[in-house]
């Protein structure tokens, strides 16, 4: 083969390259553009719901419900980007005493990725000792449930507090924290450990039993 017919084969070869690369380009670029669009258009895809875990917890998380079904923690599942209002479960007290107030954080982790996790505050029924009443009275004695969902206004508050930093559809996962119960008597449990009002505690609160 002589050298002009060698050239116009490397060339012929280096032009096929080009072009294979630039069809490549195009197709990623146009996947993506219609990834983000699917997306955008609120498209369902996956979503998961965590549940943070506390040693001698005095209640039963059940029947956790997302898009109108029952769902396991850690199972994902598709929805679209209003996937967060639809959460309810329901809350089962496994104690002889009555509780009377339930805190409840939403952690979204998602968002360690643009600052300090984000972590949302829903409070049922009302605190003792409170000086301002936060909810509705709440009296759940042994082997009751509640039903915990979020009320418009609740949904409204959270779409903004998870804007101010990024869009709504970029979270996909929320963990459940629910870290402190008051019962009737006046005690909480918080974290695992259970107190009762001591005046002469730091905090007004001492610790008397892990059960």
């Amino acid at each position: 083969m002589n050298k002009s017919l060698q050239l116009v084969c490397k060339l012929l070869c280096i032009a096929s390259a080009l072009a294979l690369t630039c069809l490549f380009l195009v197709g990623a670029k146009s996947w993506s553009s219609n990834r983000i669009l699917r997306q955008d258009n609120g498209i369902a895809h996956s979503k998961v719901i965590e549940k943070e875990n506390f040693p001698n917890t005095p209640f039963e998380v059940i029947d956790l419900k997302a898009t109108n079904k029952l769902v396991k923690f850690g199972e994902k599942f598709d929805d679209d980007e209003n996937w967060l209002k639809k959460i309810n479960f329901k809350l089962k007290n496994n104690s002889d005493k009555p509780i009377v107030y339930v805190l409840v954080y939403l952690h979204f982790p998602e968002t360690e990725a643009t600052g300090m996790g984000m972590t949302f505050q829903l409070q049922y029924g009302q605190r003792p000792g409170a000086k301002t009443v936060t909810g509705k009275p709440m009296l759940l004695i042994k082997g009751e449930v509640s039903g915990i969902t979020l009320s418009d206004s609740d949904y409204g508050e959270l779409k903004r507090f998870i804007e101010s930093r990024q869009s709504l559809g970029s979270i996909s996962k929320v963990v459940i924290n629910i870290p402190t119960v008051y019962f009737a008597d006046g005690t909480v449990w918080s974290g695992g450990v259970l107190y009762r009002p001591d005046a002469t505690a730091p905090g007004g609160m001492r610790a008397v039993s892990n059960k």
